[in-house]
């Protein structure tokens, strides 16, 4: 009996020990996710979601975090499949907003995120890019920061 209750004292400690991880990853995505459909993101949440974190931009006073989305519509075999990526920027809690972007970030330092595209053409996200009504330019193209 005694061996029965040391075994189940060790299964617990384990089980203590090995899980956390995997539940709170899940538990953080799904709480991102109601932040973002709480806070007005404008990305489809259904489907096949991935949320990645890259890491921390520090700009003066706002310190953001970035997540890296990517989604994949859900279709029966022979159809088009529809996906799309985005940079999601939270401050906190609260969601500011997110890039529509074609490419994973390459690296993430302190005070900006960059792309593997050419410079001349656009490689790069600082500090100054995030908010309401900023544009950046990414290999070329024109991208609108957005809720």
């Amino acid at each position: 009996m005694k061996r029965i209750g040391k075994v189940a004292v060790l299964l617990s400690l384990w089980l203590v020990l090995t899980t956390p991880d995997s539940f709170s990853q899940t538990d953080r995505k799904h709480q991102l996710i109601r932040t973002l459909a709480d806070q007005g993101f404008s990305g489809s949440l259904a489907g096949k979601i991935s949320l990645s974190e890259l890491g921390h931009l520090n700009c003066g006073v706002n310190a953001y975090r970035t997540v890296f989305y990517e989604w994949e519509e859900i279709n029966p075999p022979g159809k088009a499949i529809h996906s799309a990526q985005r940079l999601i920027f939270l401050a906190g809690t609260r969601y500011v907003g997110s890039y529509v972007i074609e490419d994973r970030p390459v690296q993430i330092t302190s005070a900006s995120i960059l792309f593997g595209y050419k410079e001349n053409l656009g490689h790069a996200i600082v500090c100054d890019d995030i908010g309401p009504g900023k544009k950046v330019l990414l290999d070329g193209e024109s991208h609108s920061f957005s809720k």
